[in-house]
């Protein structure tokens, strides 16, 4: 069920919670298809459910104005050094004191915030993607944003990119900006 939720600073948002979909990258799918053909907002904002976050970062992340745009945390092991869930641009390093907002090759969809816009051309510009969702999703016409792809890398390895990387892959593909 989808309710709408007004924050402070007048941001509308959107919540659904997608307990029964057994893939995380089907939950996002189903959300995406939820936000596109059911609200009329410009952002869907995806959060796993152990993500802590104060409402102020949803502010921050839609105040960047950007399409595309992944809120920072680290990896799911125990480490001295901050691993975040991201990996930066080719030839460049990732280092949260240089500025606000980075650009970057892939980020994770832990805390992602998306545009309508973004999704609509994604959609559009990928319709062998497009499917039709399990009855306990709804049984409509659902685009697989955050499906994994093998990727070929220039030295010939093949490499897996999990679904949130691989739909950065194919948003830089089209050449939309990640951050």
């Amino acid at each position: 069920m989808l309710k709408a939720l007004t924050a402070p600073k007048a941001v509308d948002i959107a919540h659904c919670a997608q307990y029964d979909v057994p893939d995380n990258y089907k939950s996002r799918n189903a959300l995406a298809t939820i936000f596109l053909h059911d609200t009329k907002m410009d952002y869907i904002l995806m959060v796993d459910s152990d993500m802590e976050f104060d409402i102020n970062d949803i502010h921050r992340l839609v105040s960047r104005k950007k399409d595309l745009i992944g809120g920072l945390y680290s990896k799911r092991f125990e480490s001295d050094v901050a691993n975040y869930v991201l990996e930066p641009l080719d030839g460049q390093t990732f280092d949260p004191r240089v500025a606000q907002v980075q650009e970057v090759k892939y980020i994770g969809s832990g805390f992602l915030l998306s545009s309508r816009r973004f999704l609509l051309a994604f959609k559009a510009r990928h319709p062998e993607l497009e499917y039709i969702s399990e009855p306990i999703e709804g049984s409509r016409p659902t685009c697989d944003y955050f499906h994994r792809h093998i990727l070929s890398e220039p030295d010939g390895r093949r490499r897996l990119l999990p679904g949130d990387f691989a739909f950065c892959h194919l948003a830089r593909a089209m050449g939309e900006k990640v951050y």
